[in-house]
């Protein structure tokens, strides 16, 4: 006796708010496996673009000839390419399809991409990870990209990895990708997990890590990847004196005036590119003696507001706010001018993992590009390096005085940890700048004029509350870190209202509007934009089920069959009710793998449209159930009417008619009778189509997945389905 098998998978949706991308490291491997509800484990790509070798070294001399100039670091070298969706693999994974790439650049340190246009659909996501499986970059959604689709990703260590890209079967064809440059990381400014970052910061430098004491600020210095994806700087989100959460971000002039010539002026082009920077914050230690890096939070985009040459400040503001993230810091600042009697600089050497260095002496002040408009140090514990550029240097006091343009007076032939000299462009001077909007600080962070000489450093304000309203009962939001002397305003979506609120705290209900997504948003010091926080409203929802509408009984094998209920909401508990009426239940994401009871073996099969019902629960009540129609054909049982061989198939499969008084077999055998051959993978959707004629047909089947399928041959009045198994 054969069974069916079927197999049932709970699909939930997650809302993601902030507009950052994670990037977490495994040094155990297995980052694969963080991803969940998409079938991606041992799904290795067949199609993989391999990139020819270069000369490294004339790179290296070419950095080497620019050592010491207002430059930013070079690290990678840019294939340029003309990848598109057209160019990779795609896969049906049951809840939608998968499309894959490999990448390999033999001994690049890390690959990064630079986009030039990629929009994701709603619930699309986009991967990516090394064929090593310790590095994870990902989930890029629609709430991650920009608007004009230019999009730089992290850099992925190794030197062969792979993008993947799902797209659920109810935004297939949405997906838009086109991958404009490859860069292969000639330099190593990623940690390798077992010896810190090879080739990178000199050993002279403090780890971050060490410092509990600058936890908050360094919360807010960040790693930035300029627009042509091969170069690095560095630089902080500063406060405004309205306390609005503007995510202004301080870096150096140096690191947007690159076009050669360079001329101390900002080009127009120069000015775009700025705009498609990448923002890496966290990027630093898990612990002080630890080889682990935190995982990596990044933000795409920004607009460049003011900048200006002789204090070399740069002043951009980030499509995407932090505002929310509670592992996000906005820095206080002092533009008084005092000279500080002490200090201290957080910034990413080298591209390094987050470094300290400390200033035990009062600063001085040097020349560069005019008079005494730079603060000057000379280390006693840490030095500056380039990718250091347009980090942050703190007083006694841990405020922003000023950003790192460098050390005029570099010598390359000597180490970093020799050269403990640092200059940097004076805060009180950049407040007034050039006297325009364009080129000093004052009104962007003093926006309403307030006059603050200092500020404090603030930790990002965010939301704590339920997931889940129910109809009965209000529930309690609150922000939480929100400054002294700033009001909170909220405000929630149409199926919600507001019963009371007062100071931090507010409390809502479901106002019976119906089920269904919800937010709550808090506006706190009238920041620009508010705090969002998804709610689910009420029971959950099932909006489909996915699978196969055709059971088919195997002649000569067990068949699973996968269903998947996509499911909106908090579900804590979920049930199946197959044909034959056995229910199955479990927890919140689980899956299950049942069979169909002994009145349904393939011997006692019985043609027909059977009901398979799915439901879900949480705390506020249950979905309505939900019915997949699923139908058995007369036709299911194929033997003596056409056979298939070989099967297992690999390359092709051949298709022949049996000789047979059968209806279907006489019309299929006349030479003149047109028939058409479909593939259909296990969730019932097409792989494969040709119209054919005659009783013998050759089938090239290399390029679909491993897997099983049916078969079926329609001659116009009938269908006939038989199994096939493809194992390349």
């Amino acid at each position: 006796m054969k069974r069916i098998f079927l197999f049932l998978l709970l699909i939930l949706s997650v809302q993601i708010v902030l507009g950052q991308v994670e990037t977490k490291f495994f040094n155990e491997g297995g980052a694969i496996e963080e991803i969940k509800n998409i079938n991606i484990k041992n799904r290795i790509p067949s199609h993989k673009m391999e990139f020819p070798p270069f000369e490294i070294q004339k790179l290296i001399d070419e950095d080497n000839l620019t050592k010491g100039l207002d430059v930013p670091l070079r690290f990678g070298k840019a294939f340029d390419t003309n990848i598109t969706l057209a160019d990779g693999d795609w896969l049906d994974v049951g809840n939608g399809r998968l499309w894959s790439m490999e990448f390999k650049s033999d001994k690049a340190f890390s690959i990064n991409f630079i986009f030039d246009n990629l929009y994701l659909p709603d619930f699309a996501k986009l991967y990516i990870t090394n064929i090593d499986n310790t590095i994870l970059y990902g989930p890029v959604t629609a709430k991650q990209t920009t608007k004009n689709g230019f999009f730089l990703t992290d850099l992925i260590m190794g030197d062969d990895v792979i993008i993947y890209l799902f797209e659920p079967y109810s935004e297939r064809d949405k997906s838009q990708l086109s991958i404009k440059k490859v860069v292969h990381a000639y330099k190593n400014v990623v940690s390798n997990f077992n010896y810190g970052n090879l080739n990178g910061s000199e050993s002279c430098e403090n780890n971050i890590a060490c410092f509990e004491n600058w936890d908050t600020e360094s919360d807010a210095v960040a790693l930035v990847l300029l627009s042509d994806g091969t170069e690095l700087c560095s630089g902080s989100l500063l406060t405004t004196t309205n306390t609005t959460f503007d995510p202004y971000f301080l870096t150096a002039f140096h690191c947007i005036d690159i076009d050669y010539p360079i001329d101390h002026s900002l080009s127009q082009n120069e000015i775009n590119n700025a705009n498609n920077w990448l923002f890496k914050f966290q990027y630093k230690m898990t612990t002080c003696t630890g080889n682990t890096p935190t995982v990596g939070i990044t933000y795409n985009g920004a607009t460049l507001q003011a900048a200006y040459f002789p204090t070399d400040f740069a002043l951009t503001e980030l499509t995407h706010s932090p505002l929310g993230n509670s592992n996000i810091t906005w820095l206080g600042w002092d533009k008084s001018g005092n000279t500080p009697s002490s200090g201290a600089g957080i910034h990413h050497p080298e591209g390094d993992v987050m470094k300290i260095s400390f200033e035990n002496n009062q600063f001085q002040t040097s020349s560069w590009n005019g008079t005494n408009n730079h603060w000057l140090l000379n280390y006693d514990d840490g030095v500056v390096e380039h990718v250091s550029s347009g980090s942050p240097i703190f007083d006694q006091n841990k405020r922003v005085v000023g950003q790192l343009h460098g050390n005029q007076y570099y010598n390359q032939y000597s180490s970093h940890c020799s050269q403990p000299r640092a200059e940097y462009g004076r805060f009180n001077l950049s407040w007034s700048g050039g006297g325009q909007n364009t080129n000093r600080l004052s009104n962007w962070l003093d926006p309403t004029g307030l006059g603050s000489v200092t500020t404090n450093t603030i930790r990002s304000p965010y939301i704590v509350g339920p997931t889940t309203v129910c109809s009965s009962g209000t529930f309690c939001f609150g922000v939480q870190n929100v400054p002294s002397g700033c009001s909170v305003t909220w405000n929630t979506s149409s199926n919600l209202s507001i019963s009371s609120s007062y100071g931090n705290q507010m409390y809502a209900f479901d106002n019976n509007t119906g089920n269904g997504q919800g937010w709550v948003t808090a506006t706190v010091c009238g920041s620009d934009p508010f705090i969002q926080y998804p709610v689910w409203v009420g029971p959950p929802i099932t909006n489909e089920i996915i699978g196969s509408p055709l059971i088919c009984p195997p002649c000569d094998d067990i068949y699973y069959y996968m269903y998947y209920a996509f499911v909106d909401g908090t579900p804590n508990y979920y049930q199946w009710r197959t044909p034959e009426g056995t229910d199955f239940s479990g927890g919140t994401g689980s899956s299950i793998g049942i069979f169909w009871s002994d009145a349904y073996y393939y011997d006692a099969i019985y043609p027909g449209d059977y009901e398979l019902d799915f439901w879900s629960c949480n705390e506020c009540g249950c979905s309505e159930e939900t019915p997949k129609i699923i139908t058995i054909p007369e036709t299911c049982h194929c033997d003596g009417i056409y056979s298939l061989s070989p099967n297992p198939a690999s390359d092709y499969v051949e298709i022949s008619v049996l000789s047979s008084t059968n209806q279907l077999s006489s019309s299929l055998t006349n030479e003149e009778t047109q028939s058409t051959i479909t593939i259909i993978n296990n969730v019932g959707i097409p792989v494969y189509s040709q119209n054919v004629s005659g009783s013998h047909f050759t089938i090239p089947i290399r390029n679909i997945q491993n897997g099983k399928y049916l078969v079926q041959i329609n001659n116009g009045n009938k269908n006939c389905y038989k199994q096939l198994i493809i194992n390349h």
